[in-house]
């Protein structure tokens, strides 16, 4: 509890513009928390959907169309599409 006291007295004690670079690292290392737990309750994690992106790239290169894509990895037709080939 004592840290968690000095880290909120010290915050409180910096200017503004100090405060606000604080807040804004604080959102983004906070959203970036979110955007992993939500993709490890999805199951999802940044590397499978790297690979996959890969894979769909590849059989896009084939010639192979996105609904055989889709079927074929078991993605939503969505996500094919909107790999860049």
């Amino acid at each position: 509890m004592f840290p968690m006291l000095f880290e909120a007295s010290a915050y409180a004690n910096m200017d503004t513009k100090t405060q606000m670079q604080v807040t804004r690292i604080m959102r983004t290392e906070i959203d970036r928390i979110a955007e992993n737990e939500y993709a490890r309750k999805q199951g999802i994690h940044q590397g499978e959907i790297q690979a996959r992106g890969k894979d769909i790239k590849k059989l896009l290169a084939y010639g192979m169309s996105p609904e055989d894509i889709s079927k074929a990895l078991e993605v939503p037709l969505e996500e094919v599409l909107s790999v860049k080939a």
